[in-house]
Formats: C-alpha cells, structure tokens, sequence
C-alpha cells in the first residue's frame, strides 16, 4: 500500500521557497513522526535538500527518488530517475510492494507523478494561505479519493482520504 502523508494550508500550499511556510506546528510534528516510525519514507531530492529537514529522519527508511545519488548522503536507499518517468523509477524499487506500509512525504512533482499508485492521502489541513508557491493536487485529491476520517487538534485539522475503487 502507498501513502502520502502531507500537510497542506487552505489552498492546498505545501511549500513556499523549498521551506514550510507556515510556523512550527508542533502538533503535525507529532502526528507526521507517529505515522511515520519504523517506517519507509519515499522523498523526491528537493524535498531531501530542504531547509530544515533532518538528514535522514530518524529510525525511517529513508528513500530518495533522484538522478544522483551521490548528492544525497545518509539516505538508506535511492531510486535512480536516468531515463525514467518518476512512475517508471518508483515501479523499479525492488522491494517496495513487500514494504508496508510505506509513505511519500512530498514533494509536489513526485505525488504528481505516482498520483494513481497511491491508495491513501493523511492530509493535516494547517489553516491560513501562506503564499505558497508549491501545490497539491487538492481538487483531485478530492474527487479520486473518499475522506473517512477528520480529527481536529488545536493548530491543525487531520484527514484521511481513501481512494474510491
């Protein structure tokens, strides 16, 4: 099964300069790492060489999708990108239909691209616009997918979206 797991402010912003825009949300912290422990991660490289982001996140397996992997010290595995689609090189990870479950924390070209492959969207709604200049899908996300579950927390709201089959 394949997961995105982001956060997103109202217009469906993830990103503005390569850096969350909105302040430190200690709460979707918590939930993202929740989510996330003791399992794989899948990160385009701009989302790796962003400001901010641990390198790697800790007790994760960290995987960059990337031309050169060179460029990406610490990460537990790559996905090579030459002369492949971002779909071609996500299919070519050996192992990745036995990983369960497994996570894409972004960024916005690589959520694009295997946007078919993914079964369930956790989305922390962050409230405010915050000019962003990187996007998710939101229409689509809504159309393609069935949301199930909302939480409410103090700084952020929590949704699940399961793809209607």
């Amino acid at each position: 099964m394949i997961n995105a797991i982001l956060a997103v402010d109202d217009k469906g912003g993830i990103g503005k300069d390569g850096m969350l825009p909105w302040p430190k949300c200690e709460e979707d912290l918590a939930y993202f790492k929740r989510m996330t422990d003791g399992k794989t991660v899948i990160m385009g490289s701009a989302t790796w060489q962003s400001k901010g982001m641990p390198k790697p996140l800790p007790n994760r397996r960290n995987v960059v999708v990337t031309l050169s992997p060179e460029k990406h010290p610490g990460a537990d595995d790559y996905i090579p990108r030459q002369g492949m689609s971002l779909t071609d090189s996500v299919n070519s990870l050996k192992d990745w239909r036995d990983i369960e479950p497994l996570f894409i924390i972004g960024g916005a070209r690589l959520i694009n691209a295997v946007f078919l492959m993914i079964d369930r969207f956790y989305l922390t709604r962050i409230p405010g616009d915050y000019d962003c200049d990187t996007f998710l899908p939101i229409d689509r996300i809504e159309n393609e997918f069935h949301r199930t579950v909302v939480a409410k927390g103090h700084e952020a709201i929590f949704e699940t979206w399961y793809r209607i089959r």
